[in-house]
């Protein structure tokens, strides 16, 4: 970026300090004020507008205009942050040639703010400082520097009329025209979602990949926890893995999230994630007891659910939409009772934005399988939404075009809820793993239990067919496999492809061929070292 400072005029109550904060908010632009400059400078002079208005006139004729431009050229020789700075409240043509000179006219860019005298006048009355009470309009209008704002306009790069523009609106033409806004081609997200009934290792996986990324952004709901390998294990419920490994990332609950209050809030003091750290998406779905009950009643008994009121709180989201009293709350409704997740609450989607603009690597993580998808699994055996790379980018909110990775998590012996969860292609169970692998059987009856139903998990022989179905609904780059120490315990011993077994490398180069992409993670034990890194990326 060219651009090292950006100039914001304009009349007194056209909009200067909102844009400036709207810059520093959403694009990390640090903000001068050439009030703040006088103050330096004429430390005893009284704090209202029309005092700094005359003190800005003396240091005008003392320097001729020069006395601003001097300071900023300062700041902008010791300014090594990407970002420009703003400087806000320039009031003459010649205090902006003086800039001009000093900066550069290529560095610098000038944004001026016109309004009309009706709205400029009531913007003055409704919102006057304490130092400006007794100042009337006329006063502070008539000052020969105000008077001189307007001639600005005509040299300005753009000039916004602020009174039939939101902030919104104005925040969003000067960040183009500043080309502030990120490059819609730029491909900065990697989305991992599982590719047959969940319980993939997801967690594992996004849990080893996290240190890689800035933006660590979760979907789905608090029916699939994703444990990850610690002494303890721990079990995320909500928040994206590699919270507590990567501990500098941004963390992101996108919109189409389902979160359950007190079970999110249990995770943010586990995991001591603080504010600025974690947003939770103003539209995320929020789960109420009722849901949980509801689901208890009908869907565990019925197809296996985990019951924990995802579903239907997903499905009051589009009936309860034209009551009067709506019942279904989003997370922008949460009152008093969820009063510590306020702070935690905003838009993801401007976020976003942001790590786009700053070029910042974002891992978007998928919960549950395809298999369970609510469209393209075995129905009603099937999860409350989309599983897919598509439903998961939807309901984060980000566009197909800024996928550079897909990864497909599978394992070797794909795992349904236990109870009437759905059919496999082919049943078996643990002993019969057991005597393949020479894992004892008791082992793996210990861990093989539902992170979130509490249930022991029903098993299958590998889905040859549901593999090329995930890939065709997928489109991966890369596939994970996980469990291959499920093929031979000795695999757990390998920290090379090539220290695998034989019986397994034949298989991970099966996987391959039915996938048509290359198996570039692989998972052969839990703790860790879990995972051989065959990656190019």
């Amino acid at each position: 970026m060219t651009v090292r400072l950006i100039v914001i005029s304009g009349g007194m109550a056209s909009g200067k300090t909102v844009l400036a904060n709207r810059l520093r908010a959403d694009h990390g632009c640090r903000v001068i004020k050439t009030s703040d400059l006088i103050r330096e400078q004429m430390s005893k002079i009284d704090g209202d507008r029309v005092s700094l208005q005359r003190a800005g006139n003396r240091l005008d004729q003392k320097t001729g205009c020069a006395w601003i431009a001097i300071k900023i050229a300062e700041e902008i020789h010791s300014n090594h942050d990407e970002m420009p700075i703003v400087l806000e409240g320039v009031r003459k043509p010649k205090q902006m040639a003086e800039i001009q000179n000093a900066i550069g006219h290529r560095n610098v860019r000038h944004v001026h703010l016109s309004v009309d005298c009706v709205t400029q006048k009531e913007r003055f009355e409704n919102s006057k400082r304490h130092k400006d009470i007794g100042l009337c309009y006329e006063e502070v209008i008539n000052d020969p520097s105000e008077r001189q704002v307007d001639k600005l306009k005509h040299q300005a790069d753009m000039v916004i009329d602020t009174a039939r523009h939101t902030e919104k609106d104005v925040l969003c033409q000067v960040s183009a025209r500043l080309n502030l806004h990120s490059r819609s081609s730029e491909k900065l997200v990697d989305v991992l979602v599982g590719g047959q009934y969940g319980s993939e290792g997801k967690g594992n996986i996004a849990d080893y990949l996290s240190p890689d990324y800035d933006v660590l952004m979760r979907v789905g709901g608090p029916n699939a926890g994703h444990k990850v390998y610690e002494e303890p294990p721990y079990t995320h419920i909500s928040l994206p893995c590699g919270t507590r490994k990567s501990n500098k990332s941004q963390l992101l609950i996108g919109p189409g999230a389902v979160i359950e209050p007190h079970l999110l809030l249990k995770e943010i003091r586990e995991c001591e994630v603080e504010p600025e750290r974690l947003i939770i998406d103003e539209h995320a779905v929020v789960v109420s007891s009722q849901d949980q009950q509801w689901e208890k009643k009908y869907l565990e008994p019925g197809i296996g659910s985990t019951a924990q009121g995802v579903g239907k709180a997903t499905a009051r989201r589009v009936t309860d939409r034209f009551h009067d009293d709506r019942g279904c709350k989003l997370a922008k409704d949460l009152g008093q009772q969820f009063r510590e997740l306020k702070p935690y609450i905003s838009s993801t989607v401007e976020r976003m934005e942001l790590a786009y603009a700053r070029g910042e690597k974002i891992l978007l993580e998928g919960t549950q399988g395809t298999g369970l998808s609510i469209f393209h699994g075995d129905y009603p055996s099937v999860t409350s939404r989309d599983t897919t790379v598509s439903g998961c980018i939807s309901e984060a909110g980000i566009s197909p075009r800024r996928v550079r990775k897909i990864v497909l998590v599978c394992r070797t012996y794909p795992i349904r809820v236990g109870g009437n969860s759905g059919k496999f292609s082919k049943e078996i169970n643990w002993k019969t793993i057991s005597e393949r692998s020479g894992i004892p059987e008791d082992e793996l009856l210990k861990h093989e239990v539902g992170s979130r139903s509490s249930k022991q998990r029903r098993v299958g022989e590998f889905d040859w067919y549901m593999l090329r179905r995930a890939c065709h609904l997928n489109s991966p780059t890369d596939i994970a496999l996980t469990f291959v120490d499920y093929l031979d315990v000795r695999n757990r011993d390998a920290v090379r492809f090539d220290q695998l077994s034989l019986e397994t490398i034949k298989f991970v180069e099966e996987v391959e061929n039915v996938g048509g992409v290359p198996c570039s993670l692989i998972g052969n034990r839990f703790d860790h070292k879990c995972v051989i890194d065959r990656r190019r990326w």
